[in-house]
């Protein structure tokens, strides 16, 4: 209850009217969207004082096989967390279960709620173009428009040539230029200084280590 009071000129208080006071619990909200490569999950008003919140990520088509635990730290002054979760190559697609607890400054862990989000197979996509130079003996790749629906950790290339196999066989990775592009030159005298054609298979590697081949292209130098 409410009350409300006027005072006169000679000090004296005086109640004018009374009112019933109701404060409105702030409802619990998650929140998941998707990225071009992952989630944001997104927690607001968990009704209690946490200092952290401990996330746990799996997929649901083996049961909790896959199960993955985040703690992120939450932002009291907006009553708020929101943080990024980032597939790999090899990740279950469909559906997958987010439940979320709150954990108190003295270390209590409790539960405060549970989301769903969708998981697209994997992809990746990119354009990639490669210019020799006969008279240097190099060959540069460039890939331009790289992305994928989950998070690359690095770009790799295999380069051989035909002549012998692959005694000559190393594994390049490629510099990502300020442009955005992902750049590579090859010089013929790390390959026993041998001419003709060469073999160079393009990779992605996810955030789990996984390698996955986008691309594989001969160039005859």
């Amino acid at each position: 209850m409410t009350k409300f009071y006027v005072t006169a000129k000679n000090g004296v208080k005086q109640m004018v009217k009374t009112s019933p006071l109701t404060l409105q619990k702030q409802k619990l909200q998650i929140t998941t969207k998707a990225l071009s490569a992952g989630q944001r999950i997104t927690l607001k008003n968990p009704g209690r004082q946490i200092t952290t919140l401990n996330v746990a990520i799996w997929g649901a088509k083996n049961g909790q096989n896959d199960i993955r635990w985040k703690k992120v730290a939450f932002n009291q002054d907006t009553n708020s967390c929101s943080f990024k979760w980032y597939g790999s190559a090899t990740d279950e697609t469909g559906l997958y279960n987010v439940h979320i607890y709150g954990i108190d400054a003295v270390g209590n862990q409790f539960f405060l709620g549970k989301t769903t989000f969708k998981r697209a197979a994997a992809k990746v996509t990119s354009e990639i173009r490669f210019v020799k130079n006969s008279s240097a003996g190099t060959i540069t790749e460039k890939i331009t428009d790289l992305s994928a629906n989950y998070r690359i950790s690095e770009v790799l290339a295999a380069v051989w040539t035909k002549k012998n196999g692959q005694d000559d066989l190393k594994w390049y990775p490629l510099q990502q230029a300020s442009d955005g592009t992902w750049r590579l030159k090859i010089n013929k005298k790390d390959h026993n200084a041998e001419t003709g054609v060469y073999y160079i298979h393009t990779y992605v590697k996810d955030i789990n280590g996984t390698n996955v081949r986008v691309s594989t292209d001969t160039v005859k130098l």
